[in-house]
Order: C-alpha cells, then structure tokens, then sequence
C-alpha cells in the first residue's frame, strides 16, 4: 500500500507542474496579445496625430489665401471684374421692409 500512497503522491506533483506550466503559457499569451494591442493602437494614435498635423498646415494655408483674397487690393480688382462703379450720390430710402439704398448714375 505504500507504493500506491507514493504514486499518487507523485501524480499530483506532476499535475501541479502542468498545471503551473499551462498557467504560465496562458499568462504568455495574454501578455503577447495585450502587448500587440498597445502597439496596434500606439500606432493608430501616431497615424492619426500625423493627419491631424497635416490638416493642421493645410488649415494654415487655407487661412493665409483667405486674408490675401479678402485684402483691399483683391477686393478692388474683383469690384473692377464684375462692372461695378463707386457710388458718389447715396440716398436712404425709408421702405417697408426697412432701409434701403439707391444710387443716381
């Protein structure tokens, strides 16, 4: 009876070695897959603070052709290219739907 006490004595030695193997290797693999997680979305976030800066600079230019359109001498050559004339002579018209302006040629 001995022998049988000792056999079963050495089995749950063994299956606590596999059992601490397979918890390890499944610790492993949670690391690995957490891991990769991290990267995947360190990435995503570089990705998409790369696009954020380049709309960023394209905003920039975007603004600087604005205020160069809306300059004076833009706005005067527009004014040339549509026809239209300077006003000397304005009178105000009360009307019904309020103020309204009209110029003598």
């Amino acid at each position: 009876m001995k022998k049988h006490y000792s056999y079963k004595k050495q089995e749950g030695k063994v299956s606590l070695n596999v059992l601490i193997i397979a918890a390890v290797f499944a610790l492993g693999l949670i690391y690995l897959f957490q891991t990769s997680c991290l990267v995947r979305h360190s990435y995503n976030i570089r990705s998409a603070q790369k696009e954020m800066d380049r709309l960023a600079e394209e905003n920039k230019k975007i603004q600087a052709e604005i205020s160069i359109s809306q300059s004076l001498p833009k706005l005067e050559e527009a004014i040339r290219d549509f026809g239209m004339a300077k006003a000397d002579d304005i009178k105000h018209l009360e009307g019904a739907g309020g103020k309204v302006a009209i110029s003598k040629p």
